[in-house]
């Protein structure tokens, strides 16, 4: 006689954007601080030897959504919304009894509705914006510490400034900012949904431009643990006119920043694997960690 059937295994897909290879303790880099991502990939399986799909990020998102090449997928370029007859991964799990869901930038590029790419419960950009507005109660941030001046505009100020050559935080403590928001949603979502088999997307925005960290992470990377490459006249062909007025402090800022931005997405990674962990579904859940342009981390657990 057979005995009980086995619950399915859970999947977890963490999602990071624009995180460079480069920038992981575990390639190799001693200045990076990511012990999350480093003992993810120590646990579980590394790719590292791959190709991207596509250089720019909604086609490669949705390559890795779908399983097709971007000309397949129908998504070639950054504004192209997915079309709902794609299959995704979300539609197979669903359709094999998972309870579906995401929090995050997924560049779906359309109002999220129910059901939508397979998915139960959803809360992608212009959702996550409103209703972390909505529910941020922000404690005040002290009056002698410098803050980045908002909105961001990209091409608009100075590469400068919407680069965060200043190492500037965030106006916000760490318990305030949106992806420590997004943290919190998705353990919500883990302890609603622990008892039967789920797949959760977490998609976080660092450490892509503006390169944002909270407050308590300001001056973690100290300038000077940055080497600026030197620039010859034969590379001026290929440095956009934008960038070319940067000094070699502004670029070790910008590099500082951006590490920084890395290191606070390794602590948001931590917080929903902790959480995982104090539930006892680590050790029956697949866990991805991917980043758009070059998903190429990735680790389990079963």
């Amino acid at each position: 006689m057979a005995g009980p059937r086995k619950k399915q295994s859970n999947f977890l897909f963490l999602i990071a954007d624009d995180h460079a290879g480069y920038v992981l303790g575990v390639d190799g880099n001693p200045t990076a601080m990511t012990p999350t991502i480093d003992r993810l990939a120590s646990e579980g399986t590394r790719f590292a030897r791959n190709f991207c799909n596509s250089p720019v990020c909604t086609p490669s998102r949705q390559c890795f959504f779908t399983g097709q090449m971007p000309h397949s997928a129908g998504v070639t370029v950054l504004s192209t919304p997915l079309s709902e007859e794609k299959p995704t991964l979300a539609k197979q799990l669903r359709k094999s009894g998972y309870t579906t869901a995401v929090f995050g930038k997924m560049h779906f590029n359309q109002a999220s509705r129910p059901g939508m790419h397979g998915f139960d419960y959803l809360m992608t950009e212009n959702d996550v914006t409103r209703i972390w507005n909505e529910e941020n109660n922000a404690r005040p941030v002290p009056s002698s510490v410098a803050t980045k001046k908002l909105p961001w505009r990209p091409f608009k100020d100075p590469a400068e400034i919407w680069l965060n050559a200043d190492r500037l935080p965030y106006p916000r403590m760490l318990p305030d900012m949106r992806s420590s928001f997004l943290a919190r949603k998705a353990m919500g979502f883990l302890d609603e949904h622990k008892e039967k088999p789920f797949a959760l997307w977490v998609s976080f925005q660092e450490p892509h431009s503006p390169y944002d960290f909270p407050v308590e992470y300001r001056d973690r990377f100290p300038l000077d643990r940055f080497s600026v490459p030197r620039v010859g006249p034969e590379d001026a062909w290929q440095i956009p006119q934008i960038f070319r007025h940067l000094s070699d402090r502004q670029k070790q800022g910008i590099a500082a920043a951006y590490y920084t931005s890395a290191s606070f997405l390794d602590y948001n990674l931590g917080v929903v694997l902790g959480h995982l962990k104090r539930l006892k579904l680590d050790e029956d859940t697949f866990v991805v960690y991917g980043r758009p342009r070059i998903y190429a981390r990735a680790a389990r657990t079963l």
